[in-house]
Formats: structure tokens, C-alpha cells, sequence
């Protein structure tokens, strides 16, 4: 509760009835983390990733969160196709403030083993799509610096459109990236759109925003794809049976939940 009246706060700052200034880079993206969600969130999500060659692969898997504080922690269970069937993901993303990394631990039922993915390893590719471990984690506000190019566009949705350059080469290393342009809903704080840059300066990928709703009372985007520029390949991402405040048990994000699997 008290996120979401800060982020009230600053949403009122931020608007036109109640700015007295554009906002900045940083005001905008923090708004965009902090935008309230609920207090846990569950659904299923379905991966779909298309090669260049045509091949066409799909992934089902169910997910929850749960908010701890400031702190939040996330677990992915694949349930289709049956090759990866039982794989799991556990993510506790920490208090940005702190000089703490985010940890994220991946269990192959092949294996039986619980792995944590180091940091230097999260920009590779996450279950063969052309998301990486990177990309799942919370966005860290802090970890890039922030110009407002202009206003733009995208269908009927006003945005801001932002640059954003890695602080330091510790975002790069574990993300892969040196910069981002994103484009901000202006009304319900959603990135529309974001472009990824590689450790080179180059294009790497591009993510758009297909469909977005509203439901119990949060703005979500529940269809998006990303467009792998490098190499050809797309990966299609749709969330379906979304819920919020449902009172997920913490037991769930133990560690022990990966081996044991979502019943």
C-alpha cells in the first residue's frame, strides 16, 4: 500500500493537471517499476519462438510473484513441451539501493540439480528464446543513465521516448547491453517499445507491445514479441489467466518448490 501511494503521488506530479514540470528520464522509468501491480500475481504464458529457418517452437509455463517488501520474488515452471517439462526458474530480485545482485536459480529435472546462472552468464539466450535471464529481472532504475528525446506516437498511444546509457560496465556485463531507447505509455506507465543495443554499439533485438488490458484494476501487457534483428528469429509472448491478490503462499519460492514443481 504504501508503494502505491507513492507512485500516486509522483503519477500526479507527472501529469498534466498536476505538473509543474516535464518529467525526467529517470522520474518516468521509475514510475514505470513502481506502477502498482498488485501484491502477487499468477497466470500462465505461452512462448512461441519462430526461426528463420521456419522452425517453430512452443513453451508453456506457469508463473508466480509475490512482493516481499521492497524485495520481489518470481518462479517459472515449464509444463510443455515434454522434453523440458518440470524445468523451473526461481528469481529473487532485491532493493535496488542495495549493492546486492539479484538471484536466479534454474532446475533441470534431466539433471536433478539446482543451478544458480551466475551474473556474467544472464545475457544469454533464457529456453532458447530471444529473451535472455537479463531480461527477466525487475528493472533496476539505476543501472542506466537517461535522456528525453521528444514525445511520440505509437497506434493511439502519446509516449515518451528515452535514451538510456548503461552507468557503468557492471550493467553491461551481466546484460549484454550498452544502451536502450524505450517508449513510454504516458497515461498507464507501460513500455510500448524498446530497442536493445549489444556490446558493440549494434541493434540487437527490438520489443513491441502487441495488446494490453486492463485487469482487476492494473494495466498489463499481455501480448508482446521480440524481433531478434542479429539473427532473424521472433519469440511471441501471451499471458493468459492473469490474477492478482490472490494470496500466494511463500512456500512457493523456496528453492525446494523448483525440485518439487506448482501443483
Amino acid at each position: 500500500m504504501f508503494k502505491r501511494a507513492m507512485v500516486a503521488v509522483l503519477l500526479c506530479l507527472l501529469t498534466p493537471g498536476g505538473a509543474l514540470a516535464a518529467p525526467t528520464g529517470k522520474e518516468i522509468m521509475s514510475a514505470v517499476r513502481d506502477r502498482p501491480d498488485g501484491d502477487d500475481r499468477s497466470s500462465t504464458i505461452q512462448l512461441r519462438t519462430l526461426a528463420t529457418d521456419g522452425f517453430e517452437r512452443k513453451m508453456v509455463m506457469r508463473f508466480r510473484e509475490k512482493d516481499e517488501g521492497t524485495d520481489r520474488k518470481t518462479l517459472m515452471y515449464f509444463d510443455q513441451p515434454t522434453d523440458i517439462a518440470g524445468t523451473g526458474l526461481l528469481l529473487y530480485s532485491y532493493e535496488e539501493t542495495g549493492e546486492r545482485e539479484d538471484d536466479i536459480w534454474l532446475y533441470l529435472p534431466a539433471l536433478r540439480k539446482v543451478k544458480r546462472v551466475a551474473a556474467r552468464d544472464r545475457e544469454g539466450p533464457f529456453m532458447g528464446t530471444d529473451y535472455s535471464y537479463a531480461d527477466l529481472e525487475r528493472i533496476r532504475v539505476n543501472d542506466y543513465t537517461y535522456e528525453v528525446l521528444g514525445e511520440e506516437t505509437l497506434g493511439d498511444r502519446k509516449t515518451y521516448h528515452l535514451a538510456a546509457t548503461a552507468a557503468g560496465t557492471r550493467t553491461t556485463e551481466r546484460t549484454g547491453y550498452t544502451r536502450l531507447e524505450l517508449w513510454v505509455d504516458q497515461e498507464r506507465w507501460l513500455i510500448l517499445q524498446e530497442h536493445f543495443f549489444d556490446r558493440d554499439g549494434r541493434l540487437k533485438k527490438e520489443l513491441h507491445v502487441l495488446k494490453a488490458e486492463q485487469i482487476d484494476g492494473f494495466w498489463t501487457a499481455i501480448e508482446s514479441r521480440i524481433d531478434n534483428v542479429q539473427s532473424g528469429s521472433k519469440t511471441f509472448m501471451t499471458i493468459n489467466d492473469l490474477h492478482f491478490d490472490s494470496g500466494i503462499d511463500e512456500g512457493v519460492f523456496d528453492k525446494s518448490a523448483l525440485t518439487r514443481g506448482l501443483f
